[in-house]
């Protein structure tokens, strides 16, 4: 047998062992992942209409377990209260809290209009003591509704750029000096990836991260944080988030529904 015959036949037998070496980590990662969800009674939400991806759900149950002790979060856009449940359960240990904008009126969803308050609620049920549900349009949302600074912010409202840019410049002077935004479907609507470049190229904010469609963005060091009160000052955060595990990032990402157009406060 020649020489280059036999090297080359151990390299594949190498490569072949590197493989389902790899093929089993993933599915002993996804196998654990599953537990930890089910532990955390999100296993139960998958047959629960919603728009975001598991990647992408992950990605927010991971940036909220990263927040401080006793973080404040805001979702806008809360739909029937599936990325609410996540946000919430990476809250669960943190002793924080959720603020969720919504009107539950289903107004521009495919179903047509109707309320979805009691389908979120009932969702949300297991995390009713983290969760606050503010019924109102996002562009009536005062800090007074909410305790500051926030930690995080997830955006996913209305998706026209002007509604979208409207929610950014609303919260963000609101957020904490090592906060995140992050912002749904930044490579599904124009709108929303309009701001996203606008706000990348103006240098005063930073990519973060991305997972599919969820992007998150943090303000880079050279900038001085505005503060409202003294007391959203008085208790900066204890990290920020800048990637995903890699047991996340190594998960095969599922194609993500049709979407239809959305107004303020109606998303999952």
């Amino acid at each position: 047998m020649p020489a280059a015959f036999r090297t080359g036949l151990r390299q594949r037998v190498k490569l072949g062992m590197l493989w389902r070496a790899g093929a089993l980590s993933r599915r002993l990662s996804e196998a654990l992942h599953m537990r930890y969800r089910t532990a955390l009674g999100l296993a139960e939400l998958a047959d629960v209409p919603r728009y975001t991806t598991p990647r992408e759900l992950d990605a927010l149950l991971t940036l909220a377990s990263r927040c401080r002790p006793g973080a404040n979060v805001l979702e806008i856009g809360s739909y029937v209260g599936v990325s609410s449940c996540h946000l919430a359960a990476g809250l669960l240990r943190r002793g924080g809290r959720l603020f969720c904008v919504d009107t539950w009126n289903n107004e521009t969803m495919p179903e047509g209009p109707r309320d979805t308050y009691a389908d979120f609620l009932n969702n949300t049920r297991r995390f009713a003591g983290t969760i606050r549900p503010l019924r109102m349009r996002s562009a009536e949302l005062l800090a007074a509704h909410l305790q500051l600074p926030l930690d995080l912010v997830f955006i996913d409202g209305d998706h026209s750029y002007e509604a979208v840019r409207a929610d950014f410049e609303r919260v963000a002077p609101w957020l904490a000096p090592q906060g995140l935004i992050a912002l749904h479907d930044v490579t599904t609507y124009p709108g929303v990836s309009r701001l996203v470049g606008e706000l990348l190229a103006g240098g005063q904010w930073a990519l973060a991260g991305q997972v599919d469609s969820l992007v998150w963005l943090r303000r880079p060091r050279w900038i001085d944080t505005p503060w409202l009160t003294p007391s959203a000052a008085a208790a900066p955060p204890d990290a920020s988030v800048t990637d995903l595990p890699q047991e996340l990032a190594a998960r095969a990402p599922a194609p993500p529904r049709a979407r239809p157009r959305h107004s303020a406060g109606e998303r999952a």
